[in-house]
């Protein structure tokens, strides 16, 4: 095998790598997101409320929230994984001469057009803000804030009742 054939190997082994932990973490996501709001909805609505005591709430609550959060830690983590994969398939393109993830960055605007491209290339690629907007990881970083501060919530209006406060 020359250079180029093993630099195209090496490409189609990172898109399978980056669509691997995009599913990986969009499957997980719904899977512990289902379950976690599931399981809250069936305690908060009153589902086994006389079989549960204030310390089974407190546990379970303390298994849902460390669930939330070490899902997204792990989430970063497969990201970072994820978008290191990404960079190195932008510099197997410059050696195979792809612009597949390069077209992207010209979108969101990272990377200036090439001068030698053509002009209905430039004008197709130039820079519109129209992608430049990320923020999947911005929208999820608030499922395991919501989930703990809705089990804590949940928590001390059980205590509060139970003193008899409220």
């Amino acid at each position: 095998m020359d250079k180029q054939e093993l630099h195209l190997e090496e490409y189609k082994l990172c898109q399978d790598t980056v669509k691997h932990l995009e599913s990986l973490i969009w499957r997980t996501s719904s899977i512990i997101g289902l379950g976690l709001l599931g399981s809250f909805i069936a305690i908060a609505t009153g589902l086994g409320k006389d079989s549960l005591g204030i310390g089974t709430l407190i546990l379970l609550a303390a298994v849902v929230i460390a669930s939330c959060w070490i899902w997204w830690m792990m989430s970063l983590k497969w990201w970072d994984i994820q978008h290191t994969t990404i960079y190195r398939m932008r510099d197997l393109e410059i050696e195979l001469d792809f612009y597949q993830k390069r077209y992207i960055d010209f979108r969101d605007g990272y990377m200036q057009v090439p001068v030698s491209f053509r002009s209905d290339q430039k004008e197709v690629l130039q820079y519109t803000h129209k992608f430049a907007k990320r923020g999947i990881q911005k929208s999820l970083k608030w499922f395991p804030i919501l989930m703990t501060t809705a089990w804590l919530l949940f928590i001390i209006i059980q205590i509060l009742r139970i003193v008899k406060l409220i």
